[in-house]
């Protein structure tokens, strides 16, 4: 069994992937914002997350950022959760995706993952040249050296007793919350500042030991900020396109696409590694034309099989003979799986 050695710090740290997912939703699912204003001045906040599920470990990466301005304020959530319905003994990993990952000033702790905030804007292929921004101040760390094997998780949970330990270990819930305001010069015991975030796009990634990274690119300026997500690792890209109709008895195409009605464009893919796993629920893009409704996803996964099917679906193709669904597919890395989904309703 691998080992490792964590430093064990004072930081206060809110002690907050089943086959391998690695989820880019494209539509902005998941993705909150306002904005409230008088003249030139505002406030605005975004929300925004995005997961990455380990197949090895069956372990799920998982980050959230809300970010606001001005000023330029960062609030980060990262935690990691079992996908198993069973205790899950996961050995320690030395398979950091990138460097300058941490949770404060002293590193990690005895946490299995971390997360970094880098100017611009960054992806899989040159996150690993990024730099990180120094977002905590320099302090003197405690000498206290904590051995660590590995993380015995609890069944669907983030909470795991870190190993090894005594017969009477309690669990820590594997989650961290981190707020970044500025970037701090200076080192230990010289003066340190801090200078405001100002305008422009950031990348937060939140990466473990186990090689899962997760990156989430936000753009902040006067009266705007946007954002969106991405999942990062040895991925193959999923396009699903969906057919449904006839949708009325006597219809006519409009001349114009318009959005789906509700009882459509409420339905969402559901993909589930196989033979078993945990099953990922993705947002459906629903157009309709007035007779049928198309919908498409584009979402990168690990590679592996996998079913897909809907959240909703009580139309004849649904549950006849040769119904359309589930549909199993094989996703490969470096290369995109087209799927195209055909539903009769049995309307006429």
């Amino acid at each position: 069994m691998n080992s490792r050695l964590a430093v064990a710090v004072s930081t206060a740290v809110v002690v907050l992937l089943a086959a391998g997912f690695l989820t880019t939703v494209q539509q902005g699912a998941n993705t909150t914002g306002s904005t409230t204003g008088t003249g030139s001045q505002y406030s605005t906040t975004i929300g925004t997350g995005g997961s990455y599920v380990n197949a090895p470990q069956n372990l799920q990466l998982r980050l959230s950022v809300d970010a606001s301005s001005p000023p330029s304020t960062f609030r980060i959530t990262v935690d990691e959760y079992n996908t198993l319905a069973a205790a899950n003994n996961v050995t320690v990993g030395r398979a950091w995706p990138v460097t300058g990952l941490s949770l404060g000033s002293c590193g990690t702790q005895a946490y299995p993952f971390g997360v970094a905030l880098y100017r611009g804007s960054y992806t899989a292929e040159n996150a690993s040249k990024a730099q990180a921004l120094q977002i905590y101040p320099a302090v003197a760390c405690p000498m206290m050296i904590r051995y660590i094997t590995g993380y015995l998780f609890q069944p669907s949970s983030d909470f795991a007793v870190v190993l090894p330990s005594g017969p009477n270990a309690t669990s820590t819930r594997m989650s961290a919350n981190v707020t970044a305001t500025g970037e701090y010069s200076g080192v230990y015991g010289a003066a340190s500042s801090l200078t405001p975030l100002g305008q422009g796009t950031y990348t937060v990634a939140a990466g473990d030991e186990w090689g899962s990274l997760v990156l989430v690119h936000v753009t902040v300026g006067a009266g705007t900020t946007t954002s969106s997500k991405t999942g990062t690792g040895h991925t193959g890209t999923l396009q699903a396109s969906f057919d449904i109709g006839p949708t009325a008895p006597v219809c006519r195409a409009n001349m114009t696409i318009q959005s789906a009605p509700s009882l459509y464009s409420s339905i969402e893919a559901v993909v589930t590694p196989q033979p078993s796993g945990q099953a990922l629920t993705l947002p459906i893009s629903w157009l309709s034309n007035g007779c049928s409704v198309t919908g498409a996803l584009k979402a990168s996964l690990a590679p592996g099989t996998y079913a897909l099917n809907l959240t909703s679906c009580q139309w004849m193709g649904c549950s006849s003979a040769g119904s359309a669904l589930p549909k199993t597919f094989v996703v490969i890395a470096g290369q995109t799986t087209t799927i195209n989904v055909t539903i009769d309703t049995g309307i006429r």
